[in-house]
């Protein structure tokens, strides 16, 4: 046997390929791990990030789809729909058709939020890593082990003056999933309600928090929340909505709102 650097990985260039015996003669995709049996439920490209669907057969993995599964293997070729092949569950592959604009060696690997299977380095709601870039055509893939820790995320909304018996609508960014810290409100309004939601659809939307059912009586709130969330609106993802119901105040009043929560990445 012989073998060259590839992507700073030792590649054999000529004998066995015994660590796969189904790869035997084909030296220029290096693929190293657990494999599957599976069927393509669609057409599938080399380097694509894949779920399973109930019945077993693979499809592009979207990450904006909340209703999917974590990605469960990468496909090192390109295969038909309906068509049975090996696909890699868990291990390294490389030489695989990933531009290197995508990818940072070193950086977690996620799935495209806009081709779904398609590998990128990161993305403003990314919070579910499909593997970790080796080089700029290589990649380690372990779903959700190469994990960021939280990410704080601070977000003011400065409404007002705002009449009295309105209420007002507003979003925060901070990611698909995750915990709210702290809520903090500073008003002039003397008795008010705040409440916040997942999704933009307010009555279909699930409830995450509410101040008081008769409104807060104070000008000012410190609610040490703690309360998980996780956007169920596919139209707005990474959003968390809300709204401040104003029942009495003085003229020009004004509310200041501050919200500190940690992303799962």
């Amino acid at each position: 046997m012989s073998f060259t650097a590839q992507n700073n990985m030792e590649t054999q260039v000529s004998g066995q390929a015994d660590w796969d015996t189904g790869l035997n003669g084909n030296f220029t995709i290096l693929d190293r791990g657990y494999h599957g049996l599976l069927a393509a439920g669609t057409a599938i490209k080399t380097g694509d990030i894949l779920w399973a669907a109930s019945g077993g057969a693979l499809f592009p993995y979207n990450p904006q789809s909340l209703s999917l599964r974590q990605p469960v293997a990468i496909s090192y070729k390109s295969v038909a729909s309906g068509v049975t092949d090996t696909f890699l569950l868990r291990g390294i592959v490389t030489s695989i058709s990933i531009w290197s604009g995508n990818i940072t060696p070193g950086q977690p690997v996620y799935a495209s939020p806009t081709t779904p299977g398609f590998s990128v380095g990161s993305y403003s709601a990314a919070d579910y890593p499909a593997g970790l870039a080796l080089a700029n055509t290589a990649l380690y893939f372990d779903p959700g082990r190469f994990r960021n820790i939280p990410e704080k995320i601070s977000q003011v909304q400065s409404l007002g003056p705002l009449a009295i018996g309105s209420t007002h609508h507003f979003a925060l960014n901070v990611g698909n999933r995750g915990f709210v810290r702290k809520v903090e409100a500073v008003t002039s309004y003397n008795l008010w309600t705040l409440k916040m939601f997942s999704g933009s659809a307010k009555v279909s939307s699930e409830a995450l928090f509410e101040s008081s059912s008769g409104g807060v009586t104070s000008t000012y709130l410190l609610d040490a929340a703690g309360f998980p969330y996780e956007n169920t609106d596919t139209a707005s993802p990474g959003m968390v909505f809300g709204s401040v119901t104003v029942n009495s105040g003085v003229g020009s009043a004004y509310f200041n709102l501050s919200v500190v929560a940690e992303r799962f990445r």
